[in-house]
């Protein structure tokens, strides 16, 4: 029902509205369309596969490496968004890493696979780290994104702090549990188990974050 038409167009429109509104919001500063306009010349350097496509594909972790420098530049764009004149703080620092790391952390597990997947011409993190070793970075990972979260709650000092706190725990266990598992038996059912418990500790991350920023700055709304 829809074809590769269809997405052209709506990327035209997207792209067309984000600089519209990029423009608008500038105030006359240029900052947040410089700032857009840096985000989104990456991404079409991403697109291109920085021109060296053939040499950054055998290279796992720097292609992973230069395509999730984008998370960082599009919360850059974001706080601009949000400010035309945003100056480069900690917490936006923070919130830079905790998005790059989030991503990077996603990317690995979706490409550490039990040995039963492993295919010779795909390339995959446990080919290069094994399955033990690609799931420990993913371990290490997880607690960057644990600390950067914790340090950005800290700096909103949201009612709800311990909340969020709690809810992030869980969600992180539960990934710590799931990978750990995957450790002991690498496997298919391990791998997708991974993706989707890590995928929802990222998740309730930017949730808790976003809800302690939009309580912090008194706006009344309702959990769903």
């Amino acid at each position: 029902l829809i074809t590769l038409k269809h997405l052209k167009l709506a990327a035209v429109i997207c792209i067309a509205l984000q600089l519209v509104w990029s423009l608008a919001l500038d105030s006359g500063s240029g900052q947040t369309f410089s700032a857009w306009l840096l985000m989104f010349a990456w991404t079409c350097l991403m697109g291109k596969e920085f021109f060296c496509g053939e040499w950054l594909e055998k290279r796992l972790v720097l292609y992973a490496f230069s395509h999730m420098l984008v998370m960082g530049l599009i919360i850059w764009w974001l706080a601009n968004l949000a400010s035309a004149h945003a100056a480069l703080t900690l917490e936006i620092s923070y919130l830079m890493a905790f998005a790059f790391f989030s991503g990077f952390a996603f990317e690995i597990t979706r490409k550490t696979r039990g040995p039963e997947e492993e295919r010779d011409t795909v390339d995959s993190y446990s080919k290069i780290f094994g399955a033990t070793g690609s799931a420990a970075i993913i371990l290490v990972l997880l607690a960057i994104i644990t600390t950067l979260q914790i340090i950005l709650l800290n700096s909103i000092s949201s009612d709800i702090y311990w909340t969020g706190i709690f809810i992030s725990a869980l969600a992180y266990a539960f990934a710590f549990k799931s990978v750990i598992s995957f450790i002991s038996k690498p496997s298919l059912e391990g791998r997708e188990k991974n993706e989707k418990s890590v995928a929802i500790a990222m998740l309730s991350s930017y949730w808790v974050v976003l809800s302690a920023v939009i309580i912090d700055r008194g706006v009344n709304f309702a959990l769903i």
